[in-house]
Formats: structure tokens, sequence, C-alpha cells
């Protein structure tokens, strides 16, 4: 039997993914359409629509990653300081990209997310504290630190993270905070080495290049 935690968030996301999949395909979708749609003020349920388009393991269209980053960054900072409902800026909900590509993302995803859904259960409470959120604000504004940086695949682990953590915080899925965590923190490590190859690559063939 499901718990009423899983039925509220899970219900809640698949109700968001249906009314978008179901828009004119040629329209746009705003962070504010996807906001009113979810008509909630949960941190970890706004964090976890948010991260989707950062969830495919393809180099997202130029601008994506930026859009759906800035909220990410805002919300985590948001709970690190304790605040209790999240809070978006007017301007920034104007931000938006074609319904036809998000479609496609959520198209991909759903399956996933599906499975993901119907394995969550409450456990390992003893992890489910009242300075858990706080600390997982902590590592989402790693992670979403990490998705804001412009190089190609390097948001698809951390953005997982974000996924997998904030649907076990959703449903006091200890197990799953914890797989979502070391997913994101992986993929820090992962850009933290790229980024590190790349100024050393560079650094050695700029004076070829004089």
């Amino acid at each position: 039997m499901k718990t009423k935690s899983e039925d509220s968030s899970i219900n809640t996301l698949n109700n968001l993914l249906q009314n978008l999949i179901n828009e004119p395909s040629d329209s746009k979708v705003s962070l504010g359409s996807i906001l009113d749609n979810l008509n909630q003020k949960s941190f970890a349920l706004l964090m976890m629509v948010l991260v989707l388009p950062n969830c495919i393991p393809i180099p997202s269209p130029i601008g994506v990653s930026t859009v759906f980053s800035l909220p990410l960054l805002l919300i985590s900072g948001q709970l690190v300081f304790g605040r209790k409902t999240p809070w978006i800026p007017e301007s920034w909900k104007r931000y938006s990209i074609n319904r036809s590509l998000l479609t496609k993302f959520i198209n991909t995803l759903y399956p996933y997310l599906k499975r993901i859904g119907s394995i969550l259960k409450p456990r390992m409470l003893f992890l489910i504290l009242p300075g858990t959120e706080r600390f997982l604000g902590v590592c989402w504004l790693i992670f979403a630190l990490t998705i804001a940086i412009p190089v190609p695949l390097t948001n698809f682990l951390p953005g997982v993270g974000i996924l997998i953590s904030s649907m076990g915080m959703l449903e006091k899925d200890g197990l799953a905070m914890i797989i979502g965590l070391v997913i994101g923190f992986i993929g820090v490590i992962f850009t933290a080495l790229l980024l590190t190859v790349g100024v050393v690559f560079f650094t050695d063939i700029i004076p070829f290049l004089r």
C-alpha cells in the first residue's frame, strides 16, 4: 500500500507532466506556468521538477541548462538559509523554452520516473531529521553550481542526484536520499576532473600557439 506522502508527491509530478504533454506542441512553457501547475510550496518538489531537463545524458540545447540552473541555485540557497517557502522573482518566471522540447525530455524520462517512484518507500527514517533539509540544500546548491557550468554532459549526474535525493526526501526514503547524493557528488568530481584536465591542456598548448 502506498503512503499518503507517496500519493501526494508522485501524483503531483505525474499530473504536471501530463498537463505539459497535452498542451499544443508549438507553444512555449514558462517557469511561471510550471510553478502554477505545481501549486505547492515544497522545496523538494520544485527541485525535482526543475531539474528534469538536466537528467538526460545528452548535451542540452544552448540556454536550457542556464534557464533551469538559476532557479535551482536560488531555491537550494533559500533552503540552506532556512526559508520556509520557496520564492522566485517574477522576472524569472517569464523564462520559457519550447513545449515540444520539454515534452521530449518528459517522454524520455517518464518511464524511469515511474519506475523510481514505484520502489520508493519510508525507510532509514533516522536520516529524516529537522536539519536534513538544510543539509540537502547545501548538497543541492553544490550540484546546481555544477549544472550551471557550460560544459557538455557535466549536468547529467548532478541532475540525477538532485532528482533521486529530492524524491527520497518527499517519500521519506533515506536510502534514496543517500543514493542520490552519491550520484550527485560523483558528477561533481567528474566535472572537477574534466575542468582540471582542460586547464592543464590549454596551459600546455598555449605556449606552442604563440
